[in-house]
């Protein structure tokens, strides 16, 4: 291939003009690499995705929420215990879900002491 001057156009190949081919390798053959040895195989792994549980986000989000709202935690507990129940049954979210059952006791025992400190 020869090389132009500064400024110029390389040469196009022609319509219908066929690469060279490339170089031939020792001990070539299909996938071979340029030792000989063979090009290694890619290996593609399926991940299943677990099914989703809603009632340990609820169950998180009731008992943050059930620390400052009174009568909140009471439903995290509620909600939280159902998730881990289905985390347990193979769901995700079981750190959620006990987070949920944590903070939902934590909020019904504020609102134990807020209604015992009004009366």
């Amino acid at each position: 291939m020869e090389q132009g001057k500064f400024g110029e156009r390389p040469a196009v190949p022609e319509a219908g003009a066929l690469p060279p081919p490339p170089p031939a390798t020792q001990g070539g053959g299909p996938g071979a690499g340029p030792t000989g040895t063979p090009a290694p195989q890619v290996v593609y792994q399926v991940v299943q995705a677990q099914p989703a549980n809603g009632m340990a986000v609820a169950g998180l989000v009731l008992g943050i929420l059930g620390v400052l709202i009174p009568f909140l935690g009471i439903l995290g507990l509620i909600f939280g215990a159902v998730g881990l129940s289905k985390a347990n049954q193979g769901a995700s979210g079981k750190g959620m879900a006990i987070a949920g059952v944590v903070l939902g006791i934590v909020g019904t025992l504020v609102t134990i002491a807020v209604l015992a400190s009004s009366s």
